[in-house]
């Protein structure tokens, strides 16, 4: 797959977008961790651009991972400030 993958704004306050350039339907999901590794949210993205509300979390680094298929395509290390 060739996706172009976007997260910003980073760091963010309330909500981060994922944009997904080439997006053709695949079957993609994204998972939001913790940095001890606990697993926040895991969605199905369903268009190319998805908004992730982070409004209700802490500030701290999280790691926001897109999978196909539940391969990792790519993992963003994402800053709440």
């Amino acid at each position: 797959i060739n996706l172009e993958l976007l997260a910003y704004p980073n760091p963010t306050n309330n909500a981060l977008t994922l944009n997904i350039g080439n997006y053709n339907n695949e079957k993609l999901t994204y998972q939001l961790h913790d940095m001890q590794g606990k697993l926040l949210v895991i969605k199905q993205i369903v268009n190319s651009n998805t908004m992730i509300g982070m409004q209700d979390l802490p500030m701290s680094t999280y790691l926001l991972s897109v999978l196909d298929n539940n391969s990792l395509i790519k993992t963003f290390r994402i800053i709440k400030k």
